[in-house]
């Protein structure tokens, strides 16, 4: 049962109440007021201060949206401003064109603008989020060397929708991923090479969020880029240099992003001319001079190529490559202005473009909806603020409405006022956002400079995202209820677990929270006495493509970090992965008529794994429960159920691993921050001219 506060109706007393009410109390103050007919002036004035009640009354019961965000704002919440689409767009350079004259590689700034078209046929001005060389250098081969086999995966990497393993199933130290290019990567004048990696992540669930927390992860996966420098002995890791790495926003492969490598400069090591201290004027050492200037053979390929190895640590999930691209870089539905005279909004004559004197002045941008603005008054900047509540007469402050693009100074008393004839300009502001951002693949793109990128190409193979309109008040009400229900302070077992597996950045499997004990030692005098003390032991088991998810370092580092950011001052906590007990079943089983016997074990041995798992099994299906006995009754049911069974005879389980232990029914207790996984299973079928004899 739950309580609520009724809400009380202040407007609950009308006009003709008010009248009577006071009119009843006169003689109480005044005897000598003995006319109280309509005709008396004093009446007269009774029945207008009343009316003016009245309305007062009526007012105090209002709420206003502009309340509402005022309640929002003390609670840390506000609406969401509108937010830009963004899209991985692919570069191409015009045909035909000759090293030495510019075709060979093109410069495309930071905030570059692209139009493109949206769903009503209105034009989408896109800009560049970074700097990027766009060359000749385009992705031909793509080999994985996963230390038992090699894997050809060009074929998956040019075909949307297909993913392929990296490093391999098991990701190990050592595994490397070869990437050949048709053409230099470094032509004359080009120093970076921009690598776009996109994982494959449709079946993954989503990456945990904590409210507006930032992502705060430790990766304990270590990868290096490297370029060959004798093609003869590719296969010898001496006959590879590292690259220096100007930026990795896939964080070692584990998110997709960009890597941006570093042209090799003259020398290879360390010192003031090396590769990680050299300066751009140097030149690049002669191995790598002739890595570039001629293709080496790997694999019975003739490209140039580069390898990304794994060298320490390893990945929960192993990395899942959608696509590996050059030439492609993010794009933000935005455009920017540089020094605009903004618009007064009111009737006065006088010179639009600057101040009036007056309170409360309004001026108005031409575009809208403003994303962010950089406003100055005679050249001295002003300060935005959410409310000018609580600014003082000589703070240069003003209120940015982005939707209408309209801005609000002060009134001198709450801001301070533009002064007459002083100009009001934006040094520098960006417009655009909203859902009509997110433009379909395959958009029609051009850059907006057509005369300087006049030939070449722009094409985006995924949709653009993220575009979203502002946010209602109402809609940020309702955020507000159920983030309020979120626990951001770990009270209860509860609460840890709950903040466990919604560390920001990682994905998660489950959590479990238990009370635990640490040894303490007490020093007296010269004497050491141990005791123990209460700890939060928190079990953690990240989202992984194998059998039994183990955190790694790293993992484990980053829950740790943010439960510390969220416990209370005297907890202890302690976070660590789960102990795992192998489960086998030994078991006889009649076949029905008709089925194959190879065909029932595969099957068999497929429902125990699912049965027995640790993110998937159980009887719900939301993974085995920590410290959960495994029943021999309920391995019955699992194997019964398989579609061709007839019955089964026998069944006994087998442990593999140090948490777990066999009761006196043959079933398997285990450890509370334990998990089980299906083992080896000897499956052995039954003579169909046999009856069976439940041995349960």
């Amino acid at each position: 049962m739950t309580l609520s506060l009724k809400v009380p109706s202040l407007d609950d007393k009308k006009y003709a109440e008010i009248v009577e009410d006071a009119r009843k109390r006169i003689p109480v103050y005044t005897k000598e007021w003995s006319d109280h007919n309509v005709h008396d002036p004093g009446i007269t004035f009774l029945e207008l201060l009343s009316w003016i009640a009245e309305m007062q009354i009526y007012h105090l019961d209002q709420i206003t949206e502009r309340h509402y965000l005022k309640y929002l704002k003390l609670l840390g919440f506000s609406p969401r401003h509108q937010r830009s689409a963004r899209v991985y767009l692919t570069i191409g350079l015009p045909e035909g064109g000759e090293e030495g004259e510019g075709g060979e590689a093109k410069i495309i700034p930071p905030g570059e603008k692209l139009v493109t078209q949206g769903e009503s046929g209105q034009e989408l001005v896109f800009e560049t989020s970074r700097g990027i060389a766009i060359t000749r250098a385009g992705v031909r081969r793509v080999m994985t060397d996963y230390l038992t086999g090699m894997d050809d995966n060009t074929e998956a990497n040019n075909t949307p929708g297909m993913y392929f393993l990296g490093f391999g199933a098991g990701a190990e130290d050592g595994s490397c991923m070869y990437i050949g290019f048709d053409n230099p990567p470094f032509p004359p004048g080009v120093d970076t090479l921009d690598i776009a990696v996109r994982l494959y992540e449709d079946d993954l669930p989503p990456v945990a969020t904590h409210g507006d927390e930032e992502m705060d992860v430790t990766t304990s996966v270590k990868v290096v880029w490297q370029y060959c420098t004798d093609y003869g002995k590719w296969y010898d890791d001496g006959s590879w240099e590292d690259f220096d790495v100007e930026e990795d926003t896939t964080m070692m492969l584990n998110y997709g992003g960009v890597v941006v490598l570093k042209r090799p400069v003259e020398g290879g090591g360390d010192g003031e001319n090396g590769r990680n201290g050299g300066s751009e004027g140097n030149e690049i050492n002669g191995r790598f001079t002739s890595w570039l200037a001629v293709p080496g053979e790997l694999f019975g390929y003739k490209q140039y190529w580069i390898r990304c190895r794994v060298v320490e640590g390893g990945y929960e999930i192993p990395p899942r490559i959608d696509s590996i691209l050059t030439n492609t870089v993010m794009a933000v539905h935005k455009a920017t202005v540089n020094g605009e005279s903004l618009e007064r909004l009111d009737d006065m004559d006088y010179d639009k473009k600057t101040g009036s004197g007056l309170p409360n002045q309004r001026f108005r941008f031409k575009n809208a909806p403003v994303i962010e603005a950089d406003i100055a008054v005679d050249g001295i900047r002003w300060k935005e603020v959410t409310d000018l509540d609580g600014s003082g007469p000589g703070d240069r402050h003003y209120v940015l409405d982005r939707e209408n693009g309209v801005i609000t100074f002060g009134d001198g008393i709450n801001g301070k006022i533009p002064g007459v004839g002083q100009e009001v300009r934006a040094r520098r502001y960006s417009y655009g956002g909203g859902r009509t951002g997110n433009v379909m693949p395959g958009s029609r793109w051009v850059f907006k400079d057509q005369e300087r990128f006049n030939g070449v190409s722009v094409a985006n193979t995924l949709r653009a995202d993220g575009g979203e309109e502002k946010e209602s008040f109402k809609s940020a009400l309702s955020r507000l209820k159920v983030d309020l229900r979120v626990p951001y302070r770990a009270v209860t077992l509860e609460d840890y677990q709950y903040i466990a597996v919604h560390t920001p950045g990682l994905r998660f499997g489950r959590a479990k929270a238990i009370v635990g004990t640490r040894e303490i030692s007490t020093g007296k005098t010269g004497v050491s006495e141990c005791g123990e003390f209460p700890i939060v032991k928190v079990v953690v088991v990240p989202y992984s493509t194998q059998d039994r998810p183990e955190p790694s370092r790293g993992f484990i580092d980053t829950v740790y970090r943010h439960l510390e950011r969220h416990r209370l001052l005297t907890d202890v906590i302690e976070v660590y992965g789960p102990k795992y007990v192998g489960i086998g079943v030994q078991m006889y089983v009649k076949v029905k008529p008709g089925y194959s016997q190879e065909g029932r074990i595969v099957e068999i041995e497929r429902a125990l794994k699912d049965f027995l798992h640790p993110l998937k099994g159980g009887k719900d299906g939301r993974g085995w429960p920590f410290g959960r006995t495994v029943y021999r009754s309920e391995i019955y049911e699992v194997i019964e159920k398989v579609d061709g069974v007839d019955c089964v005879s026998s069944v006994s389980l087998e442990i593999a691993g140090d948490a777990g232990r066999m009761d006196s029914e043959g079933n398997i207790e285990i450890d509370e921050d334990a998990l089980v996984y299906s083992s080896r299973h000897q499956i052995m079928i039954v003579e169909r001219d046999k009856g069976c004899r439940m041995g349960r």
